[in-house]
């Protein structure tokens, strides 16, 4: 939770939607960018959690087809997958949100976000050490949590010293 108060804060500063959506956040990216890859990773891992609290297992896809109806099912990559490339699927996240608004790209990370939480709070320890939820939850939200921070907080020193002196 401190991460992603942390990670808000910085948000918070950036403020304004044309900041949140102009490219050069990080690298190419926007912050709406970085957002909409947390926002898939936060939801695969609330879905696995969901499937694990009503006894299902969903292994990762091992095949082509198997992976491309995940993602006709999930509307995001199988990142548990050894058939996907990171960077390739992440790529993908950002071209599928390209057109959704940046309001609709924030609520629903926050939902992702709040359901990984109920998860955490539902599941006892036997579930989150079987299916290694801490360590998932973990790479899903407090790595890039952490990582965007200081990228976001770095982009937005440098956009204030570039403006022209009053």
């Amino acid at each position: 939770m401190r991460e992603r108060d942390e990670f808000e804060l910085v948000l918070n500063q950036a403020g304004y939607h044309r900041r949140m959506t102009t490219p050069g956040a990080c690298g190419s990216l926007s912050i709406k960018d970085m957002l909409a890859q947390i926002l898939a990773h936060e939801q695969d891992v609330a879905d696995r959690m969901q499937e694990a609290l009503q006894g299902e297992v969903r292994p990762p896809a091992q095949t082509w087809p198997e992976y491309e109806q995940f993602l006709a099912r999930f509307g995001y990559p199988d990142f548990s997958s050894p058939l996907q490339i990171i960077d390739h699927s992440n790529e993908w996240v950002v071209e599928k949100y390209r057109g959704v608004p940046l309001d609709e790209v924030v609520a629903q990370d926050v939902n992702a976000f709040n359901a990984i939480i109920n998860g955490l709070e539902n599941m006892n320890d036997e579930q989150l050490d079987r299916h290694n939820f801490i360590q998932r939850v973990h790479k899903a939200t407090i790595q890039p949590y952490h990582k965007y921070r200081y990228e976001i907080a770095a982009w937005l020193a440098g956009q204030e010293n570039t403006k022209p002196a009053e």
